[in-house]
């Protein structure tokens, strides 16, 4: 199931904004998978006389492990970047309610499609490095409110109109939000999560907008190298 998951999200090849992640962390050595998918909406920058809002879809992935009970490293693909996730918790731990963990995200991707023309030859690589702080509160066992405001750094090999029409992904910096509900299903020693989340994303010093929504289904389980369990007492 994670081969097909992750082999889904590299077909997959418009950059986005979506964290699905809560501000806590696995536990040393248990791991999680997560599919998502899901649509992003944006203005026509091309034509400033044109109010309609279009969309594209995607499919992304992701899986982490647990190196620490407040430290998790991890893989992403889809969104037109893949590359690694570190995130660490430091308000909170396996037990609190509220808990708060900070992360270091680094990308690399090629777009080999524009989202205005769906056959364009046209490849664009790009790089990325996001610096995402999790916050999250556990209202009880099985659900979770999250809201992850996000500062990114872009860079598209000088290419002004990356994704969306001309000059919408410039190089620079970037703001963004990404808040959601996650639901978890207790099995036996692993756990079913669901994901609904809506995210947004800027220039830092423009008022330029694209939405994101998306839903997700994930697993979380222990390893051979678990010291805490996944399933809480």
């Amino acid at each position: 199931h994670l081969l097909l998951m992750l082999l889904a999200a590299a077909l997959s090849s418009c950059y986005s904004l979506n964290t699905h992640q809560s501000g806590k962390t696995l536990g040393k050595g248990n791991a999680s998978v997560h599919n998502l998918s899901g649509f992003a909406t944006y203005p026509n920058f091309v034509d400033s006389t044109n109010t309609n809002l279009n969309y594209y879809t995607e499919i992304q992935a992701f899986a982490a492990f647990g190196l620490r009970d407040d430290l998790d490293v991890g893989i992403f693909l889809g969104g037109g970047k893949t590359g690694f996730l570190v995130k660490h918790q430091f308000v909170g731990n396996l037990d609190t309610k509220f808990n708060v963990s900070g992360g270091l995200n680094a990308f690399v991707g090629i777009n080999q499609r524009s989202v205005l023309d769906s056959f364009s030859d046209d490849k664009r690589h790009q790089k990325q490095i996001e610096l995402p702080l999790y916050i999250s509160y556990d209202f009880n066992d099985f659900f979770t409110l999250y809201s992850n405001p996000v500062l990114s750094y872009l860079n598209t090999d000088g290419n002004s109109d990356f994704v969306v029409g001309n000059d919408f992904f410039q190089n620079g910096i970037y703001r963004g939000l990404s808040s959601g509900l996650m639901i978890h299903l207790p099995v036996k020693k692993e756990k079913i999560v669901f994901t609904v989340e809506g995210a947004w994303l800027s220039p830092f010093l423009e008022n330029r907008n694209l939405f994101f929504v998306t839903a997700g289904m994930g697993f979380k389980f222990p390893t051979r190298w678990s010291k805490t369990p996944v399933v809480r007492e």
